[in-house]
This record gives C-alpha cells, structure tokens and sequence, in this order.
C-alpha cells in the first residue's frame, strides 16, 4: 500500500513446491477511482511438468466491487503459459467503516484456478479512491449570557465535488443556532468553509452541544458530524446606584432626630442670649433709678423707652 492517495493491486499466489501451476497478476499497481474499472491480466504457468486445462472460479468481491474474467478455462503446458483478463469495477456504495476510507477503502478480490487435483488463488488487494469530504472544527464556543460566539467550520472535497447541506441541532435546547451559509459547494480537491453562530439571548447559563451535519446532496448516505462544546457563563450584574430620595428616606429615622435637636439647640441658644439682653436692659434701668433718687428728681420710663422728669 502507497499511503492514502492511490490504489494499490497486489498480487498474492500461493505456490508450494508441488504445485503444478502457478499465477501472477499484471499490472499490479494501479488507480481505481470509484464508478470506474481497471483490468489485470491473470497469467498461469506450468510447474513441475504439468500440461493440461486450468478452470477458474468467478472472482470473489466485497461491497460495491464486481468482477468477470475474459475466459474461466485455458490449456497450460511446459514453456506455453496462457492468460485470462480479469475486469475490475467500482460501482459501490463502499462501506466507510475503515479510517483510510478518510481518503480510499481497502478491499480485496480474489480469482483460484483449479487443475482437478491442485488450485492456487491469486488476490488483488484494492485501494479504492472514494468521493468523500472532510469537516471539521478546531474551535469551541464560549460567552455569557445574552451574548454570542461563532466559529468556522471546513469542508474539503476528497475525490468529491458536488453540493453539501448543512444543518444544526442543540442539545439541550435553549441558544438559537444560524448557519452562514447554509449550503456549500465542493469543486474537486477543493474546500469550503461555514460560519455557525451561536446566540444565548434566550438560554439559561450553562453547557450544550451543538452539532452540525453536512449531507452530499446527491448521496444522503456520504455525511459527516461536527460537534461543537458550547458554554455559557451568567453574567455578573452591577448594582444600581441609589438616587438622593432614596437616600434621603434611608437616611431619614437618623435626619429626623438629628434635625430636632440641632433645632432645639438653635431655640434655646437664642431664648438663653434674649433672656440675657433683657437682664442687662433691667440692671441699666435700676441703676439709672437710684441715680435718679440720689439727686433728688424724679424721671419715669415712658412707652416709649424713653426717660422723662
């Protein structure tokens, strides 16, 4: 086998050394391309003296695979080998069970030839190129709630050209999922690209799945998954700032008390300094009245406040 980008046709013959016969396949390195058919040439040669007739079996195939020969009988002898054609065709569907069906699948046929008392089987190993795509994503998703997050998906035809839908699903339920766009076509070793983007307005805080599908249109049954681990944290929210009213009526059992007595204060301050003026004013008036006896004349307050004789 060369790897993942051809087929391989091996020839694989059984010859013990009392064989009679032995077989070999030519060419045996070759391309088959499924939908397409190659041919090999099944060459039987004498051993050990035999002459006489080689009959061969209908050639053995896996899935998708068929196989005929030009003849199913020839006549051998020493120094005169004989041949038949063996055709090879792809039609599949192949099974892409195996990891190198990412690029090819190997399968096998397989044809015996019988000389009545001896048989000897030729195999040919196949590689079979099957049209498939790759998809993929490097990405994972990751946003608070209410936010959103998108990531870029990759198709690449392999042997394959034709158009790929895409669709989504979302486990559980909760963020919207779009697909931009929704549908892409793949020229022949060519690749594309999607943008999946995923919006938590509506879903609660926590971890989905979010997996997206691309189908061959032309072949539902070449398809392939991409799953993408989605989470979305709560986001931290910021506490109102309080208005003065609101501070005020707060405030407002300790304003009250505060304000009564810085009140009380302010009144009694200003009743102690009246009484004080009004003490001073009696202690003038009293001395002015003595003098006024000592000198031996008579004055009076009058309505006024002003001092007559």
């Amino acid at each position: 086998m060369e790897g993942h980008y051809g087929t391989r046709v091996s020839s694989i013959v059984q010859q013990p050394s009392s064989s009679s016969i032995v077989l070999t396949l030519n060419p045996n390195d070759t391309t088959v391309i499924l939908g397409s058919s190659i041919n090999s040439t099944i060459t039987v040669s004498s051993l050990n003296g035999f002459s006489g007739a080689v009959t061969f079996s209908q050639p053995v195939t896996q899935t998708g695979i068929t196989a005929t020969l030009s003849t199913y009988s020839v006549s051998v002898a020493p120094s005169k080998p004989a041949t038949t054609i063996l055709n090879v065709t792809v039609k599949g569907p192949i099974p892409r069970d195996a990891h190198d069906c990412i690029y090819g699948c190997m399968h096998d046929v397989s044809v015996t030839g019988s000389t009545g008392s001896d048989f000897q089987t030729a195999r040919l190993d196949v590689l079979v190129y099957v049209p498939n795509f790759q998809f993929y994503s490097d990405q994972n998703l990751a946003m608070y709630a209410g936010g959103s997050d998108s990531a870029n998906l990759t198709l690449v035809g392999i042997n394959f050209s034709g158009n790929v839908s895409l669709t989504t699903t979302v486990a559980p339920t909760g963020p919207r999922v779009t697909l931009n766009p929704g549908s892409v076509y793949l020229a022949l070793q060519k690749g594309g690209y999607t943008r999946v983007t995923v919006d938590s307005a509506n879903a609660p805080a926590g971890e989905y799945n979010v997996t997206v599908t691309a189908t061959a249109v032309a072949n539902e049954s070449l398809s392939h998954r991409v799953t993408l681990y989605v989470t979305i944290a709560p986001r931290l929210s910021t506490p109102a700032q309080p208005s003065i009213l609101s501070l005020l009526v707060g405030y407002l059992p300790t304003i009250v008390p505060v304000g009564l007595l810085v009140s009380f204060l302010v009144i009694t301050a200003l009743l102690d300094r009246r009484a004080r003026k009004q003490n001073q004013t009696g202690r003038s008036i009293d001395s002015n009245v003595r003098k006024q006896e000592t000198s031996g004349t008579t004055s009076f307050l009058d309505s006024s406040g002003y001092w007559q004789k």
